[in-house]
């Protein structure tokens, strides 16, 4: 009992250290989910995250927890001791809080590993600097050549399939984010990942063989600059800003998509659209309201 109680000391004073923003008056909430890697299910009995201004238990039905913290803080650390095994701590690192934030899944298990991959641009094929890359709870920035290494994320070799049900995300600004998985197993602690490549918001470049989705916005009065978005499984693919033309144009494979357009305040609700064949271009014309 008297060396788990220094283990939680120590880690009280890790966050209060490595949280930044000691002293600070603002103050954000926090938000999340924690989940045991090994069940995919809430960590059971339950974790305790910790800032440098509380500690919370995680609910015991969904893993959820709400914490607050001080302005610029950039991690969390969060604890849990398995039934019959030693305590486990992680360090969720994310971008220096500047407003009330949720992170989304945390994932614990008793091992960690790296993922180590490239962020590029569609279009050139260049590295993207300064893309922020999630997964599992853990976010890091590309270097300046769009290089990344994910360090300190959860894995468990007998529950691969749950890691690689892990859906993370890179963003970057003037691009559109995308999603990503992890679909080999670890080698020397170290998760080779397939370069991520984002599509610059004012692309209509086609993704290898492309069909067609176009169509007219009106009210002609309104139409110019226009932003148009094509969804697929609630993940933006394509942006398209109206020209004088008033018309707008994506060039995407079969499948069916959601339309989304705004100018201002006047919007067109999301909007199915379905291209069959890529030889049959679908017409779909946007009214603003």
């Amino acid at each position: 009992m008297k060396h788990l109680f220094i283990f939680f000391a120590l880690m009280l004073t890790l966050v209060g250290c490595g949280g930044g923003g000691g002293g600070a008056a603002i103050t954000y909430t926090v938000t999340g989910v924690v989940k045991w890697l090994p069940t995919n299910a809430p960590p059971n009995p339950s974790a305790t995250v910790i800032s440098s201004l509380a500690s919370v238990a995680t609910n015991a039905s969904d893993g959820s927890f709400v914490i607050s913290a001080p302005s610029g803080t950039t991690s969390l650390l969060v604890t849990f001791t398995p039934v019959g095994q030693a305590p486990i701590a992680f360090t969720f690192r994310f971008a220096a809080l500047a407003g009330n934030t949720d992170l989304g899944e945390l994932f614990l298990t008793n091992q960690k590993v790296s993922l180590r991959g490239r962020v590029v641009a569609s279009d050139t094929g260049g590295g993207i600097s300064g893309a922020r890359i999630s997964f599992a709870g853990q976010q890091v920035l590309t270097d300046s050549s769009g290089n990344y290494d994910l360090l300190d994320v959860a894995y468990d070799p007998a529950a691969l399939a749950n890691f690689q049900s892990i859906t993370g995300r890179a963003s970057a600004n003037a691009y559109l984010a995308a999603t990503f998985g992890a679909a080999s197993a670890p080698v020397g602690g170290v998760v080779a990942m397939d370069d991520i490549s984002l599509i610059p918001q004012s692309s209509d470049t086609p993704p290898g063989v492309p069909g067609n989705i176009y169509g007219s916005v009106t009210p002609a009065a309104s139409a110019v600059g226009t932003t148009v978005v094509l969804y697929f499984n609630a993940i933006p693919v394509r942006q398209f800003t109206v020209g004088a033309d008033r018309q707008y144009y994506f060039w995407v494979l079969p499948g069916t998509y959601s339309l989304r357009a705004t100018q201002g305040t006047l919007t067109v609700p999301d909007t199915a659209v379905t291209l069959s064949f890529i030889q049959a271009p679908v017409k779909k014309d946007l009214v603003l309201r």
